[in-house]
């Protein structure tokens, strides 16, 4: 199947090995399904096995995945989680700059000290709070807190989560330094994440782009204008291999987003997610207009992206 995907001209292999079932998958029985990565120069994305006490043991297997199948390593939305795990990113970032020197690797990071996922009790109690995004068996219970659902219900947090399941939730874990030192490194794309199907989503869905130009740029300062840019388009075009995009340059697809440096702003919140950017006046894709500055043109340019041959 990965051959076969491949060949279509798909970019690599992702795998989740927090999640069941591939949290069971061991380290020798990836590297033997990823065997055709190295032929096909595609990559490894990876959601780590653990992003909390154990991150760096994790990523040193994502590490020797990526050189067993001689290939670039992908850490999506690379976080530290629960307090116990906060300032380790300047761990994480020595260790991804060291493997840097030896193979191809990169990182994708959002701009918010919280994440989203399913509802786990692993994660609600490292969690400072949780939010639910959905439960299919109290769907009143869509962005509620869950400590306040718990103490409303009189249940532990066992009870609770079984009378929520299945359910998704937000959870407030990450330190703003880490996020920050996190976005600075420059290996690190700016990246999304979500699930579409969430009621009450995790704001990333409608706004990481623009906060990162609201808040890290405009109002803190942590990155150049140019540079957060840069992360947001040429870095990822680079990273997987996208050859004709992510610079304005003569021949390349005009992929463009028109927007006021000064007023451009993330209007997605936790409390109301589903909410569009403002001081953006206009987008294009392939050339074409699809936002207007006050809504969307109608038009659907966009393509399917395949995978440039990272070897000759």
């Amino acid at each position: 199947l990965l051959t076969e995907a491949l060949q279509a001209g798909a970019f690599g292999m992702s795998t989740g090995t927090f999640y069941p079932p591939a949290a069971h998958a061991t380290t020798e029985e990836i590297i033997e399904v990823g065997l055709p990565l190295s032929q096909h120069g595609g990559l490894y994305a990876t959601h780590l096995r653990d992003e909390a006490d154990h991150i760096v043991p994790a990523m040193e297997e994502a590490l020797q995945i990526g050189r067993a199948l001689d290939c670039l390593v992908v850490f999506s939305h690379h976080k530290l989680a629960g307090g116990n795990n906060h300032g380790r990113s300047q761990e994480t970032l020595a260790l991804i700059d060291q493997a840097a020197r030896l193979q191809p690797v990169c990182l994708d990071c959002h701009p918010y000290p919280a994440t989203s996922t399913m509802l786990r009790l692993d994660r609600v109690r490292i969690a400072r709070r949780t939010l639910i995004t959905w439960s299919s068996a109290m769907p009143a219970a869509l962005g509620r807190d869950f400590a306040d659902l718990q103490a409303e219900l009189g249940l532990d947090d066992v009870q609770t989560l079984e009378r929520l399941a299945p359910a998704g939730a937000i959870y407030f874990l990450m330190d703003e330094a880490d996020v920050e030192r996190i976005m600075r490194h420059p290996l690190a794309m700016v990246g999304s994440d979500g699930l579409p199907f969430d009621q009450h989503p995790h704001p990333r869905q409608w706004g990481t782009f623009t906060n990162v130009l609201r808040t890290l740029v405009r109002e803190r300062g942590v990155l150049p204008i140019e540079t957060a840019i840069h992360k947001m388009t040429g870095l990822a075009a680079r990273h997987y291999g996208l050859a004709d995009r992510g610079l304005l340059r003569v021949g390349y697809r005009a992929d463009l987003v028109v927007f006021d440096p000064a007023g451009v702003t993330d209007c997605a919140t936790f409390e109301q997610p589903v909410q569009a950017s403002e001081g953006i006046s206009g987008v294009w894709v392939n050339g074409q207009r699809v936002w207007d500055g006050q809504c969307a043109t109608g038009a659907f340019p966009g393509e399917v992206l395949s995978r440039a041959p990272r070897h000759a």
